[in-house]
């Protein structure tokens, strides 16, 4: 399962790695280019889950205490130094369990948290199952979103691994119910869009509870796909918050 983890620029001794879970449907090719973007003591660690991108023939795990738990066994070599987690909006959410599975597998807590683009949890628990969305509905969903281009809609090869993931997702978040557990103390940084109509700044205001440590909401440029579409502004405010985040280490590039 190791394969499931993609670094494409390698670091020699890092100060800290960067592990970045994406939205849904998405792969971990978001992150392809973080590495050669950031500085040389940050190691950017994508993670590629079953049923898309390299390993879309395998089945997705829809489960979130399975998947957590899967990934969560298979990081260990790599939490030898300060880590951060990165999760955009569903990713989000597996980025805050996979933390929390981390530390009670008795590894060290993460440095901090990432969570972009994703209400907090206890918004998105709470919201009332919806009917069973079609596949043109799912579609038009992440068109509107900006997280589709019109080439892989018109690709039936593509829409249908796309839809895979999507469905896959959909039925991770639906299921999903965080567990009673104590809040982490790592700082955690919830980003939301100033246009991102699917997630208002007051449904992300709750990640505050899921951390004692500090928390700090941060307005971005650009709609529910601004790591993407807004990508410079956002890694130029990661750098910085990672470089608060990570104590004593010489990050800043």
């Amino acid at each position: 399962m190791r394969d499931w983890l993609v670094t494409w620029t390698h670091r020699r001794g890092p100060a800290v790695r960067l592990l970045c879970l994406p939205p849904a449907g998405g792969t971990a090719t978001q992150f392809r280019d973080w590495g050669e973007r950031l500085p040389d003591a940050v190691e950017v660690v994508a993670v590629e889950l079953p049923g898309r991108g390299f390993h879309r023939s395998e089945p997705p795990i829809t489960e979130m205490e399975r998947l957590v738990a899967a990934l969560a066994a298979e990081v260990g070599h790599l939490l030898d130094r300060p880590y951060a987690i990165f999760g955009h909006s569903v990713g989000a959410l597996i980025g805050l369990e996979f933390a929390h599975a981390l530390r009670g597998g008795g590894h060290p807590e993460a440095d901090a948290l990432f969570a972009a683009a994703c209400c907090a949890p206890e918004v998105f628990y709470s919201r009332p199952s919806r009917t069973e969305p079609t596949d043109e509905e799912l579609l038009a969903e992440l068109s509107e979103s900006g997280g589709v281009s019109a080439a892989i809609l018109e690709n039936p090869k593509y829409r249908r691994m796309l839809l895979g993931a999507l469905r896959a997702d959909v039925s991770l978040s639906e299921r999903y119910r965080p567990a009673d557990r104590e809040p982490l103390t790592c700082p955690v940084f919830a980003y939301w869009g100033a246009a991102d109509s699917q997630v208002p700044q007051d449904e992300t205001a709750g990640w505050r509870s899921e951390t004692r440590g500090r928390f700090v909401s941060r307005m971005l440029p650009g709609g529910h796909f601004f790591p993407v579409g807004q990508r410079d502004a956002l890694l130029r405010v990661l750098q910085d918050d990672l470089v608060s985040a990570v104590a004593g280490q010489e990050i800043a590039g």
